[in-house]
């Protein structure tokens, strides 16, 4: 399989917090994390850019959904696959990204 980016908004902490939880619990690949961030300091300081593949990015101000996904979009190696979601997002078990990854490679239509 390809390697995978997960690119993520990040606009209130109190709605990451749970995202970023349940993807250190459930997501045992190394996957890039390319988090947008609106100008403030994500989750209280909580993120290190230099483990597990961070990526913090700063987005626009105000906050704008379309434009800062594309900000996130942009910064993904071409090599990779996305899994582009929301911070509201939970991961609730293990291999979520190889399953999907699974499903989107089953269509082999371009």
């Amino acid at each position: 399989m390809r390697p995978v980016a997960v690119v993520v908004l990040s606009k209130y902490d109190e709605v990451f917090l749970p995202f970023l939880e349940s993807l250190e619990k459930f997501v045992q690949r190394e996957v890039g994390v390319i988090v947008v961030q609106d100008g403030r300091q994500v989750a209280n300081g909580q993120i290190n850019p230099e483990t597990r593949y961070w990526k913090l990015l700063e987005g626009k101000t105000p906050f704008q959904m379309a434009g800062n996904g594309n900000i996130g979009l942009k910064a993904v190696p071409k090599s990779h696959d996305i899994l582009y979601c929301g911070d509201d997002v939970r991961f609730l078990e293990k291999n979520t990204i190889e399953k999907l990854q699974e499903v989107a490679y089953l269509d082999d239509s371009d």
